[in-house]
C-alpha cells in the first residue's frame, strides 16, 4: 500500500503541473498571461470574491451530534495577474488599471502594513513594473481616521527606473524639449529594436571606428548580458537582433585622478511626490571603484561593473571630494543636481502619463532610486542609469560593512523620520510639504 501511494503521488504531480499550465493559457484571441505568470519569481495575484454555487440536491439529514456549521461550497477561484492586469486562465478582457476588487478580505495583512516601507522585488512584465502598488491598487482600502495617511514605496510612475529603453526615450524627449543643454549630461544612447536608431548607431560607429560601445539589455541588472563592442564590430552588424531588447551606449573615458582606477558614483534620489514633482538628492553617496589598474585607451569587459564584488570596492563620496578639492566638488555636485532636475522636471506627462492619476489612489507613495553617474576626464557628470532599488543592504559585506553603514544608516533614519511625520498627517499644499521635508531630510539637497 505505501508503494502504491508513492506511485500515485508521482503520477499526480506531472498531471497537476500540466493542469496548472493549461490554466495559464487563455483561448486564442483572448488575453494571455503567459509573459508574467511564467516568470521565475511567479505572479503576484489578488483573488476575486468567490460566488456561491447552489447545491445540486437538498442535503441529507445529519446523523449523530450536530456538526459545526461550515462555509458553503464555492466555485473555483478566479485570479487576476497584478503584474499585467490580465485574467489568468480566463477568457475575460484585461482588467483596467486601478479597478477596485474585494481582495482586501483575503489579504488582511496588507491593510495593516500598507503604511510601512515595502521593499519588494520588482521586475518588468508586459511593459509595466511590478511592485507593492499593484497589490494596493487592487484593494478596497478603507479611509484612515485621524488625518493619517497610508504610504507605499515605489509609485510605479517613473517607468524609466530599471528600464534602459524607457530611460533612453525619456532622455530623447527631454533633449528635444531643452535643446543642447542636456547634450553633455547623457552619453549617446540608441535603442536597437528601433530600426531608425539602429541605423543611426551604425552610422555613428562607422564615423569613428575607435569609439567603443556598451550594449545592455533594457531590463537586466548587475551588468548581466552586457557586451563591449568596438566601432569595427558594430559596422559588421547588418540588422538588429529580433529576440532581444537592447540599448547601445557610448563608452566614456573616465576621470583618472582618483587612484588611477575606473569608478562611478552611486547616488540616492528620493522623490517625495510626483504631482507636482518633488525630489531630493542624498549628500553622502558611494563611489564604486575597481581594484584593477585602468590603462587609458584599453577597453575590457572587466572594467564594466555596477555592484560591489571582489574586484569592486565601495568608498564614501567624501573621499572623492577630498581628492578633487572643494571648488571642483561644488561644481560637480551642482551639475549633478541640474542633471536630475532636467530629468524629472520635463516631459514626464508625455513619457509616463499624467501624474495626477496617482492622487486618485487611496494611499500615498514615494520613490527612492539608486542612480549611477560617471565622471568623464573633464569631471563632467553623465547619467548611466536609474535603478529602481537603492540597494540598502549592509549585512554580509565583510570589510565594507562599516563604510556602507556610515553612508546608508543616516539615509534610512532620515527617510523613516520623514515617513513617520508624513503618514501621521499629510501636509496640505506644496509649501507645507517642503517645510516637512526640510525639517527631517537634513542631509539632502533639493533638486525639485
Amino acid at each position: 500500500m505505501p508503494s502504491a501511494q508513492r506511485g500515485l503521488r508521482l503520477l499526480w504531480r506531472p498531471l497537476r503541473l500540466a493542469a496548472r499550465w493549461r490554466g495559464r493559457r487563455a483561448p486564442r484571441g483572448r488575453s494571455r498571461c503567459w509573459p508574467c505568470c511564467s516568470r521565475r519569481q511567479g505572479p503576484l495575484r489578488a483573488s476575486l470574491p468567490r460566488s456561491p454555487r447552489p447545491p445540486a440536491r437538498p442535503p441529507a439529514a445529519p446523523r449523530g451530534p450536530p456538526a459545526r456549521a461550515s462555509a458553503p461550497r464555492t466555485a473555483p477561484r478566479q485570479s487576476w495577474c497584478l503584474r499585467c492586469g490580465c485574467a489568468c486562465g480566463s477568457t475575460r478582457a484585461p482588467r483596467a488599471a486601478g479597478t477596485p476588487t474585494a481582495a482586501s478580505s483575503r489579504w488582511p495583512r496588507f491593510g495593516r502594513a500598507a503604511s510601512a516601507w515595502w521593499r519588494t522585488t520588482a521586475g518588468t512584465c508586459c511593459g509595466r513594473t511590478s511592485g507593492m502598488h499593484k497589490v494596493l491598487d487592487g484593494m478596497a482600502l478603507p479611509p484612515r481616521t485621524g488625518g493619517r495617511d497610508r504610504l507605499a514605496s515605489q509609485c510605479g510612475y517613473f517607468m524609466a527606473a530599471g528600464q534602459k529603453c524607457r530611460l533612453a526615450r525619456h532622455v530623447a524627449a527631454v533633449r528635444a524639449a531643452l535643446g543642447g543643454s542636456v547634450e553633455g549630461r547623457h552619453p549617446p544612447t540608441y535603442e536597437l529594436k528601433n530600426q531608425t536608431q539602429f541605423n543611426a548607431w551604425r552610422a555613428a560607429a562607422q564615423s569613428d571606428l575607435g569609439l567603443h560601445w556598451i550594449v545592455k539589455p533594457c531590463a537586466a541588472g548587475r551588468s548581466a548580458g552586457i557586451r563591449l563592442l568596438s566601432g569595427s564590430e558594430v559596422a559588421g552588424i547588418a540588422e538588429p537582433a529580433w529576440d532581444s531588447w537592447d540599448v547601445a551606449q557610448a563608452y566614456l573615458d573616465p576621470y583618472m585622478g582618483f587612484g588611477g582606477r575606473k569608478f562611478h558614483l552611486r547616488l540616492y534620489l528620493l522623490v517625495t511626490r510626483w504631482s507636482p514633482a518633488g525630489a531630493l538628492l542624498y549628500d553622502s553617496g558611494l563611489v564604486l571603484r575597481s581594484r584593477r589598474a585602468y590603462t587609458e585607451g584599453r577597453r575590457s569587459d572587466e572594467d564594466i561593473f555596477s555592484a560591489i564584488s571582489d574586484d569592486v570596492e565601495p568608498l564614501a563620496l567624501a573621499a572623492l571630494w577630498g581628492q578633487i578639492g572643494g571648488e571642483a566638488a561644488g561644481r560637480v555636485w551642482s551639475e549633478i543636481g541640474a542633471l536630475f532636475a532636467e530629468l524629472l522636471g520635463h516631459r514626464l506627462a508625455e513619457s509616463f502619463g499624467d501624474p495626477r492619476r496617482l492622487l486618485e489612489r487611496p494611499y500615498g507613495c514615494f520613490d527612492l532610486f539608486g542612480a549611477d553617474v560617471l565622471l568623464d576626464a573633464g569631471l563632467r557628470p553623465f547619467l548611466l542609469e536609474v535603478n529602481m532599488g537603492p540597494n540598502l543592504y549592509v549585512e554580509g559585506r565583510g570589510a565594507y560593512r562599516e563604510v556602507l553603514r556610515q553612508v546608508k544608516a543616516p539615509l534610512v533614519e532620515q527617510v523613516v523620520d520623514w515617513l513617520a511625520l508624513r503618514a501621521r498627517r499629510a501636509p496640505q499644499g506644496r509649501e507645507a510639504a517642503e517645510a516637512l521635508e526640510a525639517s527631517t531630510l537634513l542631509n539632502f539637497t533639493r533638486v525639485l
